[in-house]
C-alpha cells in the first residue's frame, strides 16, 4: 500500500507528537501535519513549540503515524493480544481524524490478527475495548459478530447455555453488560440456521440473556457447520467504512 501522500516538504521542522497518557513521542513533519490540521484532534492540539499534545491513545497514534510514511501498520512480535487491543486504538485514532483509507486498513489487520481462532480467555482480553469502539450497528460490531459465528473452533459449542453460567465463554459475553450485543449474536445465529419464528425471541425485552443463550445453544447444535464460509473470505471489503461512502478501496489505490 502507497503512503497517505509523498506530497510534502521533508525539510519542514520535525514535530513530536505525544498522546494523552504517555510520555513517548511520535516524530512527523510539520508539513505532512498541516495537512491533517482540519481533523478535529489536531485543530484542539496543545502546541508548546516542536511538542504537540494530542488527545488520542498513543498505542493507535503510532500506527497511524507509521502508515503516513510508509503505508502500513508497524505490528511487530507475536503478542496476538497487545496487537489486537494496538488496531483497536488505531481504529479509534482513524475514526477521530475521519481518514477512511486507515480505517479500512485497520480493519484488515484485525482480521488478520482473528483468523480462525476461537479462545474465551483471548476475546475477554479485547471484548469490552472492541464493543466501545464499535457500537451496535457499526460494521466493526458485524465483524465481530461474523467472527464468533464462523470461527472454525465453533464459538457456539463452548457457550454454556444452559442455564448454570459455568463456561468462561458464557461469563466473558454476559460479563460484557451490553444485553444488545448478546441477544444480536444469538439472533443472528438464529436466523442464519433458518429459525427465524426463534429468532424473535432475542427481541423480546422481557426475555433473560440465560434463556436465549440456553435456547440458542439448543437450536444450534449439529447445525453450525450449515454456516458456510467466513463472510470475510467471500468479500474482502465486506467490512471496509469506503462501501458505505461509495469511495474505492485503498487496496485499488
Amino acid at each position: 500500500m502507497a503512503p497517505w501522500t509523498s506530497d510534502f516538504d521533508v525539510t519542514s521542522k520535525v514535530i513530536s507528537i505525544r498522546c494523552t497518557g504517555s510520555n513517548v513521542t511520535c516524530n512527523v513533519h510539520e508539513d505532512l501535519l498541516e495537512q491533517l490540521s482540519a481533523s478535529a484532534p489536531f485543530s484542539a492540539a496543545k502546541k508548546d513549540g516542536a511538542i504537540w499534545e494530542l488527545d488520542l491513545p498513543h498505542d493507535g497514534f503510532k500506527h497511524f503515524a507509521h502508515w503516513l510514511y510508509q503505508g502500513e501498520l508497524d505490528v511487530r512480535g507475536d503478542d496476538r493480544e497487545k496487537t489486537m487491543l494496538e488496531l483497536i486504538s488505531a481504529h479509534e485514532v482513524g475514526r477521530k481524524m475521519c481518514c477512511v483509507r486507515f480505517q479500512d486498513l485497520v480493519i484488515d489487520g484485525i482480521i488478520d490478527n482473528l483468523r480462525d481462532i476461537y479462545n474465551d480467555v483471548w476475546l475477554g482480553m479485547f471484548l469490552s475495548q472492541w464493543l466501545q469502539e464499535f457500537p451496535s450497528g457499526s460494521l466493526g460490531r458485524q465483524l465481530l459478530l461474523d467472527w464468533l459465528m464462523y470461527s472454525e473452533t465453533n464459538s457456539i459449542r463452548i457457550i454454556d447455555g444452559s442455564g448454570n453460567g459455568n463456561s468462561s465463554a458464557y461469563s466473558t459475553l454476559t460479563a460484557t453488560g451490553d444485553s444488545d450485543f448478546v441477544k444480536t449474536f444469538a439472533r443472528q445465529i438464529l436466523l442464519v440456521l433458518g429459525k427465524t419464528d426463534f429468532a424473535q425471541m432475542a427481541d423480546d425485552e422481557d426475555t433473560s440473556i440465560m434463556t436465549i443463550l440456553g435456547f440458542m445453544n439448543k437450536q444450534a447444535e449439529g447445525g453450525f457447520e450449515k454456516l458456510g464460509e467466513q463472510a470475510w473470505k467471500r468479500n474482502l471489503c465486506e467490512y471496509h467504512h469506503h462501501t458505505k461512502l461509495r469511495q474505492p478501496c485503498y487496496k485499488a489505490e
